[in-house]
């Protein structure tokens, strides 16, 4: 956590002297904006089996999967601030998309592209961002260990959360938008009743890297330094079981959509994607270079999409077989629209917006 954190704080220092040479604030969609997105249709997840009782699990051998290296050759759009981009977050009609910079939540509406508003409250960076899955909550998460919770009809602060005392790393809502778990630099993971503003468990582990919570809202799954993975009982905080198949820290970890699959990703490249109905891999490959901050995946589960350390992109395509890179750097933070046809990046000076409605090349 102490490396990641220092990675972390780099990058941002990076991207501050960077800024610096940025003209003040314009708002809006540079020329060569992808035309307008069509609304999505919501459909829900099929549960996540639950898991076991606690064990550890060795990984089972797994075929070395051929996958070819390709580029994509498309020019993004960029919603501009500012101030640096550092997380991103589409509501779930896709309609909103927020972007957490130096003490403000911007505000675009979708697909116009159009700047309605900054959210004022935090204190330094924001690095977590999340919608509730009802859309009535958007929780954002900052340097000053504090994560804000707005209301999106008003955009009035519904809560103000204190309990960490360390910058927060990510967030996450249960599936019926009454819980938050929040992750911060302090090693601790705080679950949160959001209406009455307490706190329903912590967990407190030097290990702990990051998280994710299941589609099915059952376990969260960790994260960890030494090279395991933890899967809790999102309920009550205990642990099932603990995963065991990578040889260097797990650096960033995502459920797919549907549940069936976890991907986590080690600082020595190597990606796992763990079948949740056995806990076992199913497929092993090299994935990016560099520590991983930042993984999502297209809402139709074939395209994972991932943000390393060294501001780079990149894009695991199981359908096609590829890896694809992305023409553009300084990336932090990812995030799909509910269509699956963009994809958002927070970089400098605002947030990048790449049409991949045409999928892979």
């Amino acid at each position: 956590m102490q490396t990641v954190r220092f990675f972390l704080l780099l990058g941002t220092l990076i991207m501050l002297v960077a800024c610096s040479s940025i003209s003040p604030t314009a708002v809006g969609v540079t020329p060569g904006s992808p035309s307008a997105v069509p609304l999505p249709s919501s459909t829900p997840a099929p549960p996540t089996d639950t898991p076991q009782p606690a064990d550890t699990l060795p990984p089972s051998p797994i075929p070395a999967p051929t996958f070819e290296l390709r580029s994509l050759d498309i020019a993004p759009a960029v919603l501009e601030t500012e101030w640096s981009v550092t997380s991103v977050a589409w509501s779930p009609d896709g309609r909103t998309l927020a972007g957490g910079s130096q003490a403000i939540v911007a505000l675009w509406q979708m697909p116009e592209g159009t700047f309605l508003r900054n959210l004022w409250g935090h204190q330094g960076y924001i690095h977590g961002l999340a919608f509730s899955p009802d859309g009535k909550y958007l929780a954002s998460g900052g340097m000053d260990d504090k994560v804000m919770v707005w209301y999106t009809a008003t955009w009035n602060r519904a809560q103000t959360l204190s309990g960490h005392t360390n910058s927060l790393v990510r967030l996450a809502w249960s599936t019926d938008s009454t819980l938050l778990a929040s992750l911060a630099y302090d090693n601790t993971l705080i679950l949160w009743d959001v209406a009455s503003g307490e706190q329903v468990w912590s967990l407190t582990d030097d290990r702990l890297m990051d998280f994710d919570w299941s589609p099915d809202g059952k376990t969260l799954a960790l994260a960890l330094f030494d090279s395991s993975i933890d899967l809790l009982d999102a309920a009550s905080g205990a642990k099932l079981r603990t995963l065991a198949g990578h040889a260097d820290r797990v650096d960033s970890i995502s459920f797919s959509p549907d549940g069936s699959l976890l991907a986590s990703r080690s600082l020595d490249n190597i990606l796992i994607l763990w079948d949740t109905s056995t806990w076992q891999p199913s497929l092993t490959l090299a994935f990016v270079e560099g520590p991983v901050f930042s993984m999502a995946w297209s809402p139709d589960g074939i395209i994972l999409a991932g943000a390393t350390l060294n501001h780079q992109a990149a894009l695991l395509d199981l359908e096609n077989r590829a890896i694809v890179t992305l023409p553009e750097s300084g990336i932090q933070g990812l995030a799909w629209s509910p269509d699956g046809n963009w994809l958002a990046g927070g970089r400098s000076g605002g947030a990048t917006l790449w049409d991949l409605s045409q999928k892979m090349p």
